[in-house]
């Protein structure tokens, strides 16, 4: 028992530190923060730019803002585990860590949950600039002094101001103190986006100034089942990344990764019916259209929570398959 629970450990241990050394070097890299900062901004200034609004308040900022995360997210996945996995492979870090007493399926999932990590960080900063943007975009509302449609600018300029503040603090931090700039940065974004969720609960959407009795977010919460689900779908993209960079160089994996990603965007049309042939193929491959259910949020509607639970539990199940794959793969493979 002493000795089963030693091995638990040090397996724990070791993937840990592999999760955590893969997470922040992705959040190191200078491609990746700079992706976030510009996905924040975008989502943020569409809606004080918009000219348009489709007959619904909010509803072209809302779906700008979700396939901003959708696509931003990609390229952040891309550049945090299938190019940083390939380059370890093929420089021979990945050699000198599994010859450590890391088992090769450790060092994959390890891999994995580490890119997993800095998606999440992008997807929760990302649900705050969505919630902060569908805020300030143009809505109708009714006073006692004022009917019409108004836009919240402070809300806007301040949902501008914070992801700016935040890389010029880090910036700041590693300058003074040489603390790490990239897992500041998120640190740091993170704090100030929910200080300023906070603080915006006790302004009106004209900005008047209101009571704690009155305090109100004035925002669309129905988005955050929404983005739930494409983050799922960002974890799908991972462990296809993961997996195929354990066989493939850096190109040859996001191609692989980007074919059969887009493949899962026609599967349910081109292979949900006919023949067996067809319906393995429709097994195989990730239904993207499971996870972009954006228009049920149309005219107030929700996403039920019951669809959300059985589209994670889908994504995790197809997830862990790939992984699978990926490691027996890996246990093959000549990293000399």
């Amino acid at each position: 028992m002493i000795c089963m629970f030693s091995n638990v450990r040090r397996y724990l241990k070791s993937l840990f530190s592999i999760t955590g050394a893969t997470a922040l070097e992705g959040m190191q890299q200078p491609v990746t923060f700079l992706l976030v900062f510009t996905c924040l901004e975008l989502t943020v200034l569409q809606p004080m730019l918009q000219l348009h609004t489709l007959g619904e308040g909010g509803r072209l900022t809302r779906d700008s803002g979700l396939a901003f995360m959708l696509v931003f997210g990609i390229f952040i996945a891309l550049f945090t585990s299938g190019f940083t996995l390939s380059k370890e492979i093929s420089g021979g870090t990945a050699a000198a860590a599994v010859s450590k007493p890391v088992t090769r399926s450790t060092f994959i999932t390890g891999k994995f949950l580490g890119a997993l990590t800095v998606i999440a960080c992008f997807a929760f900063c990302q649900t705050f600039a969505i919630l902060f943007a569908e805020r300030c975009s143009e809505h109708y509302i009714e006073t006692k002094q004022f009917a019409g449609y108004i836009k919240d600018t402070g809300c806007g300029i301040a949902a501008i101001a914070v992801p700016a503040a935040a890389l010029v603090l880090a910036a700041f931090m590693n300058w003074w103190k040489r603390w790490r700039f990239g897992l500041w940065f998120f640190l740091l974004l993170m704090a100030a986006q929910a200080m300023l969720f906070f603080v915006l609960g006790f302004f009106a959407r004209d900005g008047k100034l209101l009571s704690p009795a009155n305090y109100e977010f004035a925002m669309n919460f129905r988005i955050i089942s929404a983005a739930i689900l494409i983050l799922m779908l960002l974890m799908v993209f991972v462990s296809l990344a993961t997996a195929f960079s354990t066989r493939l160089h850096t190109g040859a994996a996001l191609a692989v990764s980007f074919a059969v990603f887009f493949a899962g965007f026609i599967a349910d049309s081109v292979f949900g019916g006919g023949n067996y042939i067809a319906r393995s193929i429709y097994a195989l491959l990730p239904d993207v259209q499971h996870f972009w259910v954006v228009d049920s949020l149309a005219a107030g509607g929700s996403i039920p929570i019951i669809y959300v639970a059985r589209v994670t539990l889908y994504a995790v199940t197809y997830s862990l398959f790939v992984l699978l794959l990926g490691a027996i793969s890996f246990e093959t493979r000549d990293l000399s």
